[in-house]
């Protein structure tokens, strides 16, 4: 069965509870006939979902079970119950109301994956330390102003996400989360990052977009086997050195900041393919970028060219570039011409680029891919 709301934007999204028991159709001229009853039947729905979620947990203890779920149940408490369970690896509370985590959260030692995102969550208790399996924790889209006490003293933690906070600050105490191969940073308000980002030295994955960054510190290139770098609408007007240290980076994301230009040691990036430069103050392209041997994409929509260096004849991967909205003065870059494998380019036609010019490039290059 289920409940049908047409046009009644005074009934509780809770109603959809009792959509497999109810079948019924509320008009607007029919809500006050029913609006007495509504409060009961919320009332016998929401205890009839409690008891379910109160059955499922001790269905979990009882089995010695090793995964729970309570994904969007609508709770505004952890059930203590949940903490019974004490065999379990994998516990999913994401989507909820919550807006605390109780200490006894550091009685599930055998947890490996917490996964606490989309509540209302604004610290959590030190006792987390205490989950020193733990290998993946999810708390993006809480209210998180900066990391709880213990949240860095997790030896097996592999997997932290906190998009979404409010975080202003990361803790030096970040550098002893060693193990750590995925970190989400994005959509927060940070303005630094501590030295101590060098020394999560496994780290594959970091994003940094959306915040109010100015700078990195040189340490980052400590982080040897970063594959992965989001580093897009920020406030960047200047790259460090160090980036120079990431050798096994293969996409670099640094579009919608104030860059005016790259430091000569992008060149030992030589593993790069993906860059995106959107969105910048560049008012040509940086030599360093010609020498990127590998990459087979780059963006610079959004900046202020007016040519490109000749010396991009020799970015033989070269296969996408986009260029809409720069300063081309109604002309193709000449070098286009001769990057021997570039498939894609990318223009904005009614600005900058006349038509028959992109329709004479395309024909140029199409005779000489059937050759």
């Amino acid at each position: 069965m289920g409940i049908e709301i047409n046009c009644c934007p005074t009934l509780q999204r809770e109603v959809w509870i009792f959509k497999k028991n109810f079948s019924l159709s509320l008009r607007r001229k029919q809500v006050s006939k029913i609006k007495l009853h509504m409060g009961a039947i919320y009332k016998w729905g929401t205890a009839m979902f409690e008891k379910q979620v109160l059955e499922t947990i001790e269905k979990t203890k009882n089995d010695n079970g090793t995964y729970l779920s309570l994904v969007d149940m609508g709770l505004e408490a952890i059930p203590p119950t949940v903490f019974q369970c004490t065999e379990l690896k994998h516990l999913y509370l994401y989507g909820n109301n919550i807006k605390t985590v109780p200490h006894e959260i550091g009685q599930l030692t055998n947890l490996e994956k917490l996964y606490l995102s989309n509540n209302q969550i604004t610290t959590l208790p030190p006792t987390i330390s205490e989950l020193t399996r733990l290998t993946d924790l999810g708390l993006s889209g809480n209210q998180f102003v900066t990391f709880s006490l213990g949240m860095c003293d997790l030896p097996s933690l592999i997997e932290l996400n906190m998009n979404r906070n409010r975080l202003i600050a990361i803790p030096f105490g970040i550098g002893k989360l060693r193990g750590l191969r995925n970190l989400s940073l994005a959509d927060n308000q940070l303005t630094d990052l501590p030295i101590t980002i060098g020394d999560l030295t496994q780290l594959n994955y970091l994003t940094l977009r959306n915040n109010m960054l100015k700078s990195l510190p040189s340490q980052i290139g400590a982080c040897a086997d970063l594959r992965i770098l989001e580093l897009y609408q920020n406030k960047l007007n200047v790259l460090t050195e160090g980036i120079k240290g990431l050798h096994s980076l293969t996409s670099l994301s640094l579009s919608d900041n104030m860059l005016t230009s790259l430091p000569e040691e992008m060149v030992e990036l030589q593993n790069l393919k993906y860059l995106s430069m959107d969105k910048n103050n560049f008012k040509e392209v940086p030599y360093a970028i010609s020498q990127l041997s590998k990459l087979v994409t780059l963006y610079l929509n959004d900046n202020h060219l007016s040519d490109l260096p000749q010396v991009m004849e020799g970015m033989l991967n070269l296969k996408r570039i986009s260029l809409q909205n720069n300063d081309f003065q109604g002309r193709i870059p000449a070098v286009l011409w001769n990057i021997p494998n570039l498939e894609k380019v990318e223009f904005d036609l009614s600005r900058h680029i006349d038509r028959y010019c992109v329709l004479q490039f395309r024909s140029k290059k199409q005779e000489r891919n059937n050759v």
